[in-house]
């Protein structure tokens, strides 16, 4: 970590490194088990071969193709465990589409002991409501245009906020998702000890059909309708089309009888609750992998993708994405709660033989479920400052305060019998105030002395 010249900034890189735990891993798991995947490079490649900006003619398309099946690229591919970390050789890139950067073909090749990019984030120094926001990621104050067409949803963010009440909404940048998401309240809860609010990301966040989300649709370049009982619309007409032209991209409009359902734009969408892998994650690279992000068991999206999918069974409470435990006076995060399922839509591709009779639909390769939790000591820290120490202020306080409601009891009770013991009586008023001009008042002694 590092400062800039004043201070109102902190320059970070956030390490990664993943041990393999024997006594977390399923019994019957091994290395050498086989599993059959959907293969990301043979994928990606079939759908980047009829991506227009690649403007390729049939020929090259199909010389591509017929290079694909030679080298033993199919959609699914057949792998022992450890070679999904560890294996394949890559080529030299002497086609017109791009070849991932990866040594080696893996999920995670190249993460443990790695880096995301920097990050520059003030401190609060000068401000500090604006403690936690972003001000580069990469040396970047927006995400490319490249990624996310629409400004809103190039964005970056903030980490974290002071302060915080049930109605605030909180964006953050997630660098592994080359995205950012907006989490509001959800609920109360006490993590170690320390009554934390709960926020969460919401459906709206994955709902890429709402207008406010148009920027991370899915592009469909291979213009495939992947569920086309999606979106129902079972009161469209379209011999009723009549008016002046309807945008179809707008969400409201998708049943509009004027429109054809997710046929938007010359390709299809594909439905809420999932949005495109755009860049290696953390890094600030492009992938041409045809990967697609989500909630696990595609808790967000319709009925027509979940049924696709044998063996699905979405749940809100063990599968929503992501759910951040805050000490609302710091905002510091007490506790998180993780959830990613990577899926790959196949497809069948014009020149790619090997892809002719493939289902097309949206496969889930694997989904992740992370618990984050901080040391002891910190929890420790914490709960000192943000537990402890107030509620010692307020016992002093009240404290302090019965004690001096005592102390003016004690006084007066004194006093009072002070006065008791010593006989003195109040003084009565003086008999020159009763005059004729009060007859209801009668001098009952003037207590004189003669002389």
């Amino acid at each position: 970590m590092q400062w800039n010249g004043d201070e109102t900034q902190v320059f970070y890189e956030n390490y990664k490194k993943y041990v393999i735990s024997d006594e977390d891993t399923c019994p019957e798991c091994s290395w050498d088990d086989l599993m059959t995947i959907p293969n990301p490079t043979g994928i990606g490649a079939a759908a980047d071969i009829n991506d227009p900006q690649y403007n390729l003619t049939n020929v090259a398309k199909r010389l591509l193709g017929f290079g694909l099946l030679l080298l033993g690229d199919y959609p699914f591919v057949l792998q022992i465990v450890s070679i999904l970390s560890d294996a394949l050789n890559g080529g030299k890139n002497i086609i017109p589409i791009p070849i991932p950067d990866m040594p080696r073909l893996g999920f995670f090749q190249g993460y443990n002991n790695s880096r995301d990019e920097e990050y520059w984030v003030r401190t609060g120094k000068d401000d500090i409501n604006r403690l936690g926001e972003i001000v580069t990621w990469a040396n970047q104050s927006i995400l490319p245009a490249e990624w996310w067409p629409t400004v809103y949803s190039r964005n970056s963010g903030s980490f974290c906020k002071m302060h915080l009440k049930k109605t605030d909404e909180l964006p953050f940048f997630q660098s592994f998702m080359c995205r950012s998401f907006t989490k509001t309240f959800f609920g109360e809860t006490t993590v170690h000890g320390i009554p934390s609010y709960t926020f969460s990301v919401p459906y709206e966040d994955y709902d890429t059909t709402a207008d406010v989300n148009v920027g991370f649709r899915y592009r469909n370049v291979e213009k495939v309708n992947y569920y086309p009982d999606w979106p129902s619309c079972p009161d469209r007409d379209p011999n009723k089309c009549a008016g002046p032209r309807v945008d179809c991209s707008l969400q409201e409009n998708l049943c509009h009888n004027c429109c054809n359902g997710s046929y938007v734009d010359g390709t299809y969408l594909v439905p809420p609750g999932i949005f495109p892998l755009v860049c290696y994650p953390g890094h600030l690279e492009p992938t041409p992998f045809a990967v697609m992000y989500s909630p696990p068991h595609f808790v967000y999206s319709p009925p027509q993708m979940i049924d696709s999918v044998v063996g699905l069974s979405p749940n809100n409470e063990t599968h929503r994405p992501m759910i951040y435990n805050h000490e609302p006076y710091s905002g510091a995060v007490t506790e998180v709660f993780y959830r990613l399922q990577v899926s790959m839509p196949t497809m069948r591709s014009k020149g790619v033989f090997q892809t002719y009779h493939v289902s097309q639909t949206i496969i889930p390769i694997f989904w992740e479920d992370s618990h984050a939790t901080l040391f002891d000591s910190t929890y420790h820290m914490l709960w000192l400052g943000f537990v402890f120490v107030p509620r010692l202020v307020d016992a002093i306080k009240y404290t302090l305060l019965v004690l001096t409601l005592a102390l003016v009891l004690f006084v007066s009770v004194f006093y009072i019998r002070r006065l008791r013991i010593s006989g003195i009586k109040p003084e009565l008023p003086d008999s020159s105030v009763i005059g004729p001009d009060r007859p209801d008042l009668k001098l009952v002694s003037s207590n004189l002395i003669e002389t």
